[in-house]
């Protein structure tokens, strides 16, 4: 695993970052030690074990959001990191204004060879104007396109930037959420019980169970080592919320 500004890339394509990991085990832990248990509970009605998958459920939805975020921010922060490590910081408001100018302009040149030549004669009037707000745009379009002859051109006439600009460049070829892995890790399927329910209607579910008659519910008491403490606990968390 390459850690880049702090942020994890995968060998390949089929290998999770650590996040990425650690929403998949999320999952896998309910499919397989929370899920079959309250499946197989023959003491709990079908009702009563919609409400008992939901309060299971609603924590792997929780965590899993949490962790995609947590990927997506951490991309971010290590983009920022290595433009600053490359381009040097934006310290001032009129800085600002002056890069996002120049963005608009480096993105009217068209994606094309006769393009990547004038962004070349561009970066060249700008690096001699000390135009660092163009040069920013023109490398990050660049990159961005992957326009490889110019980016060849200008590591050879900037030696000293090769390692920033691979970094960048690798950033900027991968996107955490838009790989086939991230696909699979981030979308989180709901058991067949409580398919095509929003998380809302999942903790109305839950939270409706607390003011029914428990009778109408289930069968019998929730008893036995089958049920996991964390169901319980999430239960007990949606009945006394349903109460306030």
């Amino acid at each position: 695993m390459t850690v880049i500004a702090g942020f994890e890339l995968p060998t390949d394509l089929n290998t999770p970052t650590s996040i990425q990991q650690q929403a998949s085990d999320l999952k896998r832990t309910f499919e397989r030690q929370t899920l079959p248990p309250i499946r197989a509970d023959h003491t709990t009605s079908p009702e009563g074990k919609r409400i008992l998958i939901a309060a299971g459920f609603i924590p792997v939805l929780e965590g899993v959001a949490r962790l995609k975020e947590r990927e997506r921010n951490a991309y971010d922060v290590a983009i920022v990191r290595t433009q600053e490590k490359l381009f040097g910081t934006i310290s001032t408001g009129a800085d600002i204004i002056s890069t996002r100018d120049a963005y608009d302009r480096v993105e009217q040149i068209p994606n094309t060879a006769d393009g990547e030549r004038e962004a070349t004669q561009l970066l060249t009037r700008a690096a001699a104007t000390h135009d660092d707000g163009l040069v920013r745009a023109i490398l990050a379009t660049a990159v961005g396109r992957g326009w490889t002859r110019f980016i060849s051109a200008y590591r050879d006439a900037n030696p000293g930037a090769t390692g920033p600009l691979e970094d960048y460049a690798q950033l900027r070829h991968y996107d955490p959420l838009a790989s086939q892995m991230a696909h699979a890790t981030y979308n989180v399927k709901p058991p067949s019980e409580i398919a095509n329910m929003t998380i809302a209607g999942m903790r109305e579910l839950v939270a409706g169970g607390s003011t029914r008659n428990p009778a109408d519910v289930y069968t019998d008491v929730i008893r036995g080592p089958e049920i996991t403490d964390s169901i319980r606990d999430e239960y007990a968390r949606q009945q006394a919320n349903a109460r306030r």
